[in-house]
């Protein structure tokens, strides 16, 4: 004779069964809204970008009628590694960060065109030792091998957040494609921006942090100092979780870094970094570094609002080292409680804390947002696994999250038209703002519905 536990039981299966087809639906048309991006983009790379590359016009594009021309940020890097090349070969002592030298390189580069502005490298040292081998090749040949090795950096970033799920859940591995023709994505492949490597640092040391090779995600996390804006991601979770382990390992590689940086751009450049470079930022002594209106931050908002043009980047400031306390907070008072209750904490917590370090940051720009692939792919999975342990109330709160971050990368495909009432990059400034927010919501939505579930177990048991 069936009893009421039976009833019940049956009932959270019917009632899983409608959830999972449902999202099946749902994201089936969403898929069917990603086709007709994903062969827009093929299409522009193969007639447009690939064409334009081969003649050296997709480095350098016109800006004004004198003929001067903007530089996407890969030609930026060719134009360091040819001047540390000339350092290395005439022996000479270049200041590598000296950004007449730089401008000069650039110049060289896509003669008879000029660039628009004063070119200033803000990469640390260590960063020669990647860029200047390109620089024994032409820039179309140079350009198509570091294009390369940012599609790899992309793959080995998805598979390494994925490889736990993807022995039951094989079709995940459909969302790289959605990952690599994302908007965000994307722009890094076409610009040459180097956030898939910092993706993949931050990909290879979370996973030993989340096993507990502690020492070993240090020594990988040293590596994320690529881009500082970036590396307190992993350094401070790292920190406060494996303590001395991760310490130990974030020095070696920090040590073996600064003597790749003297090999690489010699010992005098290193001081020229941090002596013009930041000194410079800090003071704003060199005139580019107060444009920041093109920032897509917090900041870069700000800056754009009429409101705030004088004091954005005093706010921007005050506002990043309060999320950095916050962040601190999470992972020193909230993480340890919900270790003990949840096997997702760390991917729950390193969510809205990814979240809150891009959207936050005081410099970053649209190509940033890829590192967005942590805190979607986690909230998904999340989302997506263990339903029978939430009501049903919770469960439709789930498959609203799931839906958020499967159409993240949809969201801003369709949000970065400029609209025809628009003149100003003021509203793709907001419409990024409110679409990292609204994932930020849903990462703390999940983080309390992973405490309810706790206090509803022993319930839901009944």
């Amino acid at each position: 004779m069936p009893t009421k536990k039976n009833f019940y039981c049956d009932m959270k299966l019917n009632r899983i069964m409608v959830l999972n087809w449902l999202r099946l639906g749902l994201i089936v048309i969403i898929l069917a809204h990603y086709f007709c991006h994903i062969s827009h983009l093929f299409n522009f790379f193969e007639t447009d970008m690939k064409p334009r590359a081969q003649n050296c016009f997709w480095f350098a594009r016109v800006g004004s009628a004198e003929g001067d021309c903007y530089i996407v940020d890969f030609l930026h890097f060719y134009s360091g590694g040819l001047l540390n090349k000339e350092r290395i070969e005439k022996n000479l002592p270049l200041d590598v960060y000296n950004s007449f030298l730089l401008t000069q390189t650039i110049e060289r580069v896509i003669a008879p065109m000029r660039p628009i502005g004063t070119y200033c490298f803000q990469y640390p040292p260590m960063f020669f030792a990647l860029i200047t081998p390109l620089a024994y090749f032409d820039l179309y040949t140079a350009w198509r091998l570091w294009f390369f090795i940012l599609a790899i950096c992309v793959v080995i970033t998805y598979i390494v957040i994925a490889y736990d799920s993807l022995a039951d859940r094989p079709l995940l591995l459909c969302g790289l494609f959605i990952f690599i023709t994302s908007f965000p994505v994307s722009e890094n492949f076409f610009l040459g921006q180097t956030t898939p490597i910092e993706a993949v640092i931050l990909a290879l040391s979370f996973r030993l942090l989340i096993k507990k090779n502690y020492f070993w995600s240090g020594l990988i996390a040293g590596a994320s100092l690529l881009k500082l804006q970036h590396c307190l991601i992993i350094l401070i979770p790292g920190f406060c979780v494996g303590k001395k382990d991760f310490l130990r390992g974030f020095l070696i590689t920090l040590g073996v870094e600064l003597l790749l940086a003297i090999i690489a751009v010699g010992f005098d450049n290193i001081w020229h970094f941090i002596r013009i470079i930041y000194v410079a930022e800090i003071t704003h002594s060199i005139k580019d570094l107060d444009d920041i209106w093109y920032y897509f931050t917090f900041t870069g908002m700000l800056e754009c609002l009429p409101w705030f043009i004088s004091s954005a980047a005093k706010i921007g400031q005050v506002v990043f080292v309060f999320i950095c306390l916050i962040v601190l907070g999470a992972w020193l008072k909230i993480y340890p409680t919900l270790h003990k209750i949840s096997n997702q904490s760390m991917q729950l917590i390193a969510s809205i804390t990814t979240i809150a370090f891009v959207t936050f940051n005081v410099h970053g720009c649209w190509y940033d947002y890829l590192l967005f692939i942590f805190p979607c792919f986690w909230l998904y999975i999340w989302s997506t696994t263990n339903e029978s342990e939430y009501s049903g109330r919770q469960s439709i709160i789930r498959l609203i999250i799931s839906l958020i971050v499967f159409t993240l990368p949809f969201l801003f495909w369709d949000n970065l038209a400029m609209k025809a009432s628009e003149n100003t990059i003021t509203g793709y400034q907001l419409r990024y703002f409110l679409i990292s927010m609204l994932l930020l919501s849903s990462g703390m939505i999940a983080l309390l519905l992973e405490f309810k579930r706790y206090r509803n177990k022993p319930l839901l048991e009944k």
